[in-house]
């Protein structure tokens, strides 16, 4: 029949690759992808207030002026901390007067907590308000400061506690 013809199909191979957009080098790594974003070294954002906290826009102004760390309405300040960032109120205000003020506006406030330092970027803002003055850490929390509404009991600075516990050693 087919004589000194061999019947052979030929390999099927695989469709070449269509040829990239510019060379390729073999061994070499593509460039970084361009981004439109801003650089990875800025700053995040500050994280949101947390829920039912208040804003500064929603602060009370005006209230007794706080002179000498005094503020009316409140006992002198110690150097204690309510621990966590104020149940009531973490908000970042100019003065301290007007996170007294917002205390003294809020009948569950029993006192707050006030850093000239805190930075609103801090997750522990300026001013923290507090329903409560009973559980205290025994110091303070870097430079803030405790205001305890007037009413509460009589507050004293650790150190005083201290030694008056044990009617006065001797």
């Amino acid at each position: 029949p087919l004589a000194g013809r061999e019947m052979f199909s030929a390999p099927s191979w695989p469709e070449p690759p269509p040829p990239p957009d510019r060379p390729v080098v073999l061994g070499a790594r593509a460039p970084p992808a361009r981004r439109d974003t801003p650089s990875l070294r800025q700053r995040p954002p500050p994280p949101p207030p947390a829920m039912g906290t208040i804003e500064e826009s929603e602060a009370v102004s005006g209230g007794g002026a706080c002179q000498l760390g005094l503020c009316p309405g409140f006992q002198p300040p110690v150097g204690d901390d309510v621990p966590g960032n104020g149940d009531i109120a973490n908000v970042q205000l100019a003065h301290v007067e007007q996170c007294a003020s917002m205390c003294l506006a809020n009948p569950k406030c029993r006192g707050f907590e006030w850093s000239g330092t805190a930075k609103s970027e801090d997750a522990t803002r300026s001013c923290q308000l507090v329903s409560s003055t009973d559980s205290r850490a025994g110091m303070a929390y870097r430079d803030f400061r405790l205001y305890v509404r007037g009413g509460d009991t009589a507050v004293k600075a650790p150190e005083e506690e201290a030694s008056g516990a044990g009617g006065g050693g001797g």
